[in-house]
């Protein structure tokens, strides 16, 4: 496993989906507002609400607004709102 960053908040919260965080917030990073994402339960392993959790930590980490869109209950569908 190679080495990886961990924030302070990282470092303070829950340890298991500190991983994943990083991964969403690189994917917000590169996303302008208008812009948006979709994924699926079964490819992010994880639920529909958990997907949802997040990304709403991962805008909130990067001072950007983020809006649901409604979806089939195994996707979830987002646009980011405002960039930070």
């Amino acid at each position: 496993m190679p080495l990886e960053k961990l924030t302070r908040a990282q470092l303070m919260g829950d340890k298991r989906s500190a991983g994943a965080n990083v991964a969403y917030v690189k994917f917000l990073r590169g996303l302008d507002p208008g812009e948006g994402g979709r994924t699926t339960t079964e490819d992010q392993k994880v639920s529909r609400q958990t997907i949802k959790a997040r990304l709403k930590k991962a805008a909130d980490d990067l001072g950007m607004g983020i809006k649901f869109h409604r979806a089939p209950s195994n996707e979830v569908i987002f646009e980011v709102t405002s960039k930070g």
